[in-house]
Formats: C-alpha cells, sequence, structure tokens
C-alpha cells in the first residue's frame, strides 16, 4: 500500500479499509493532477501550526481556537459548509456514500499529494455526524500529524478522545455557545436545544453535554429526555437525531448515491467528482485550459463517463 500516512481506525474490522484506502490513493492523485496541471495548488495552512504543537503543550480547546484563526474564522463565526472552508484551506475533501454505520471516515497526512480526509456520508446517517466526522478528522491531522501509520489498526482512545474535544470546540467555542444558548432563553427545552443544534450544525447530544458541561449539572440530560418525551410521546434514544440537517449545511460535497459496503468498487465514477475537484475540472474545461480527452486522462475517468456528466462539467 502506498500511502503509508493514513490514519483509518475503527472498533470493529471492516472487511473493506484496504479497498477504501486504495480508493482513496486513485483519488488523491487523480486531484493533485488537476491541481498541478491547472496552476491551482493550495497549501495546506495549518502544517507550519500543526507542526509547532507536536510538544503536546496546546490542549485540544486551544488547538481549536488556533485552528479557527488560522483559517479566517472570528470568535462570533459559525463553521457553515466545512467542506468548503477545508479545502479553502489545502485539505481535500472526498465524500462517499458507504452504507455502514460503523464507519465514519478516515484522513490523510499531509505529505505528498495530503493532507486529505474521506468522510461517509451515506443517507442512513444524519448530516450532523457527516459534520462531526470532518471536524473530527481536523483534530486528527492538527494534534497528531505523526501518529498516521496505515499499519496501525487499533484507536488510540486517549487521541479519540482528544480529536473529539478539538471537533466540538472547534465547531462550538464557548464564547459563541454561550452566547448562543443565552440567546434561546425563554424557549422550552426541547426547542432552546435543537435551535443551538441547528445554529451550529451538531447532534442535539453534542448540545445537551456542552450545557452540562458548562453548568456542572447532569440533570439536563433528564430533563431533556424527559421534555421530549412529553411532547412526542417518544423516548429520545441516543441515535435519534430529531429534525436533521439538510444536505446543504455539509456543502455541495454530498454524493447523491448510496454505495453498499459489499460492493468492491467503492470509487464510483459518478462519485469521483465532487466538491472544489468538480469545480476546477468545469472552471478549467470551460476557459479552455483542459479538455475533455485531458481531463479524462488525468482524472483516470473514462470519457464516456465525462459526456455523461457533462451536465456537471460543461
Amino acid at each position: 500500500m502506498s500511502l503509508p500516512g493514513v490514519r483509518f481506525r475503527s472498533h470493529q474490522p471492516l472487511t473493506f479499509r484496504d479497498d477504501l484506502i486504495e480508493s482513496a490513493e486513485s483519488w488523491i492523485g487523480a486531484y493533485s493532477r488537476v491541481e498541478i496541471e491547472t496552476g491551482n495548488q493550495i497549501d495546506y495552512k495549518l502544517g507550519e501550526l500543526a507542526s509547532g504543537l507536536r510538544s503536546g503543550a496546546v490542549d485540544p480547546v486551544g488547538a481549536a481556537a488556533l485552528a479557527r484563526e488560522a483559517m479566517g474564522l472570528g470568535p462570533s463565526d459559525f463553521v457553515s459548509d466545512i467542506c468548503g472552508l477545508l479545502e479553502k484551506n489545502g485539505i481535500k475533501v472526498l465524500t462517499l456514500p458507504i452504507e455502514y454505520d460503523g464507519f465514519f471516515g478516515f484522513s490523510m497526512a499531509a505529505g505528498g499529494h495530503g493532507p486529505a480526509m474521506m468522510v461517509n456520508c451515506w443517507k442512513g446517517a444524519p448530516v450532523e455526524r457527516w459534520i462531526s466526522t470532518a471536524a473530527h478528522e481536523l483534530g486528527h491531522l492538527f494534534l497528531h500529524p505523526d501518529s498516521y501509520d496505515v499499519n496501525v489498526l487499533d484507536e488510540d482512545e486517549e487521541q479519540a478522545r482528544e480529536a473529539n474535544v478539538f471537533a466540538t470546540h472547534f465547531l462550538m467555542p464557548d464564547a459563541l455557545f454561550d452566547a448562543q444558548w443565552e440567546a434561546a432563553r425563554g424557549s422550552a427545552l426541547v426547542d432552546r436545544v435543537f435551535k443551538v443544534k441547528r445554529d451550529f450544525g451538531v447532534s442535539w447530544k453534542t448540545v445537551v453535554f456542552r450545557v452540562a458541561s458548562r453548568s456542572h449539572d447532569k440533570s439536563v440530560w433528564t430533563q431533556m429526555n424527559a421534555a421530549y418525551k412529553r411532547r412526542t410521546q417518544l423516548s429520545l434514544r441516543g441515535t435519534d437525531e430529531p429534525e436533521p440537517l439538510r444536505r446543504a449545511a455539509f456543502g455541495p460535497h454530498a454524493p447523491a448515491a448510496t454505495i453498499a459496503s459489499d460492493d468492491s468498487e467503492y470509487l464510483a465514477s459518478a462519485d469521483f467528482l465532487g466538491g472544489r475537484l468538480l469545480a476546477l475540472v468545469r472552471t478549467s474545461i470551460e476557459a479552455g485550459e483542459l479538455s475533455l480527452e485531458r481531463a479524462s486522462v488525468l482524472l483516470g475517468v473514462d470519457l464516456e463517463t465525462l459526456r455523461k456528466l457533462q451536465g456537471k462539467v460543461n
């Protein structure tokens, strides 16, 4: 396997792990070829800053604040279109719909054609999980750049915890969260939680966890569950995501199809072109910088497939 700098770890063994990594390798190579050919490479804006964190002197909360600032987010800015934000800052984002609830995504370290990440955007998972997965993988890229090894299969629980803390504070910095929570004061608890979750693009559990942590009052969990059951006559399970976000909250990267987990062809041609890569190809063809034939060679996608996608490309 020629992508040694991959962090792909799971609590459950995945039979399709190698297939996905090979698909990602093909995709990232094609993406880089298009960037080079069209002169549109983007430097990884967090690379030097991340290198300075390797001593572990900055905690995940502080690291999230540093990353936000380096990516041009102000104290009162929400993270909207997280994929666009990542790609604007030199992190390539691949989305594929893998019909497997236990697999969220993985990332590839800086160096070579990276950094990059793959996010599982299958229709059975809420958009909130797609967003948190992208933020989680950003946490690993930023906090743990030396931990990338394709041969390591087991997740480091402490690093996973740090990446989760980073992700929630990258999406919801304390001051902005407090302001939004206070602004929703007076609403019923369920409405207040759901409003704030929509504001930040996170799950209801993430909001309640932050409220409980900030107030040091764990009873908010019981209050939320009881209030939701009074309203709907249903229990609020941990896997539930009422009033889910629309795909647009994730950005223009979400693929339309769903690929079964036992399908060996994970990198479907229709899913290969997405996000910034699609924009680069489309713009370059329109500007006469690339022909369909040349784009076909660079992407490793046959001409017939590109012509079928001409509605997207041209």
